[in-house]
């Protein structure tokens, strides 16, 4: 792969003293000599592995100043081809290389193949994930069709068969969970758990017993929640009901009734859902980042949520004390 400017970077404008790239976050380039913008141009169409030093002499430049230029264009290069669209590259960090080696060698489940679960995976798997183990070995019902969800042809059809298809031109390899034991979800770097009405033990215990991340997503009655990333030593879902069971004590005799619910699930909510949860597993392989929890309201508004460890929960305790 050729070290060039990448082709999604909008060139604004050109002049003999300055170019500028980009619009959400443009980056002016100062132009004083010839030889650098002969430099630019050949960085626009690009420069081959190993020739940097032979195209900077072509243009007339001294490699210092060739190496300076490519340092001030910093994010705009690409130096590494991978198999991703280019929108979805122009995402990668730099280096493209690291960054996207890395998600290959990441592992994510996700549970259900619904209408939230394949709209994960088409984003996990076009930002180059690189495994996605489902737990869903279902076939497509009339209940799932309809906006973002199957469509009525596919009645019938294997869910897993239908999304394989479907992402089979990304770098990704998606394994249904059948087969495997409890140790094998120790490969897992992040997991999602999809729920309505709240959280219950059975959703997220095994990922609180084998100390592996995973983020929350509850569709309640009028909203839909998404967790921050959790890890050790952090609230964990059992704590964010507990929490609720303090602000309000009647929740605690309705929690096994809402339990299950079907909950808000319009096409806002789950796209919504889908963007948030898949750009929080990507921003948390990458960079180790964590964000607050968020609330989406379909009839207006969002609302951060700072989660803290309810002192009733046994998520913090070592074994030998439960």
């Amino acid at each position: 792969m050729p070290i060039k400017i990448r082709e999604s970077v909008i060139k604004v404008w050109s002049s003999q003293n300055q170019r500028q790239f980009g619009i959400d976050k443009p980056l002016k380039v100062e132009i004083s000599s010839a030889a650098e913008e002969t430099f630019l141009a050949m960085l626009e169409l690009g420069v081959a592995n190993g020739q940097f030093e032979v195209a900077a002499d072509l243009a007339g430049l001294n490699i210092e100043s060739a190496e300076n230029l490519h340092a001030k264009l910093g994010f705009l290069t690409e130096d590494f081809k991978t198999p991703l669209a280019r929108p979805e590259l122009g995402n990668l960090p730099q280096p493209h290389g690291k960054y996207f080696q890395n998600r290959q060698q990441s592992v994510v489940l996700i549970p259900n193949l619904g209408r939230l679960g394949k709209l994960l995976i088409h984003a996990l798997a076009h930002a180059g994930v690189g495994k996605i183990i489902v737990s869903d070995s279902t076939l497509v019902s009339e209940t799932d069709c309809g906006r973002l969800g199957y469509s009525l042809n596919q009645i019938g059809q294997s869910k897993l068969s239908i999304i394989k298809s479907e992402i089979a031109n990304t770098p990704t390899v998606v394994k249904l969970d059948n087969r495997m034991h409890w140790a094998d979800y120790v490969e897992v770097d992040i997991a999602v758990v999809e729920t309505s009405g709240a959280f219950q033990p059975s959703d997220y215990q095994r990922w609180l017993s084998l100390s592996r991340k995973h983020i929350g997503v509850c569709f309640s009655d009028m909203h839909v929640l998404i967790t921050a990333i959790i890890d050790e030593n952090q609230a964990c879902l059992g704590c964010r009901e507990l929490n609720k069971w303090d602000e309000d004590p009647q929740r605690k005799f309705v929690c096994a009734q809402i339990a299950g619910i079907s909950g808000v699930k319009d096409s806002l909510s789950i796209l919504f859902a889908a963007s948030t949860v898949a750009q929080r597993i990507i921003k948390n392989l990458d960079t180790g980042v964590r964000e607050k929890d968020l609330q989406f309201w379909p009839s207006g508004g969002f609302l951060e949520l700072e989660e803290n460890i309810n002192s009733g929960c046994g998520c913090q305790q070592a074994p030998g004390e439960i």
